[in-house]
């Protein structure tokens, strides 16, 4: 089965917001990402919009609202800021994705 977002894409998708998100958390222990990190989920949102944009995997809808919404809500409060919210996002996206994926297939395969 083909899917929109291959191995090779949400493997990189997940590396790179667990990588972002260990600079953040670097960014917190030096005490310069209460400016940093902000502008870094900014980032961090528009880069996986644009992939999931790319791969033809569309961003709105309830559920994918509300984990976008809820990763938003964690990366805000600190302390709570420490749970990789925006991996967990693309997991879920990625996720989703392919439970979608999986139930368009024809029935002849």
């Amino acid at each position: 089965m083909k899917y929109r977002i291959s191995n090779i894409t949400a493997t990189f998708l997940i590396l790179g917001t667990c990588i972002t998100e260990l600079f953040q958390a670097l960014t917190n222990f030096i005490g310069i990402g209460f400016v940093l990190n902000p502008i870094i989920s900014v980032f961090i949102w528009l880069s996986v919009y644009f992939i999931l944009t790319t791969h033809n995997v569309s961003t709105f809808g309830a559920r994918k609202l509300t984990a976008a919404f809820i990763s938003t809500v964690i990366e805000v409060i600190p302390f709570v800021a420490a749970i990789p919210a925006w991996t967990l996002y693309v997991i879920s996206m990625v996720v989703m994705s392919r439970s979608e994926d999986r139930s368009k297939r024809p029935s002849n395969e």
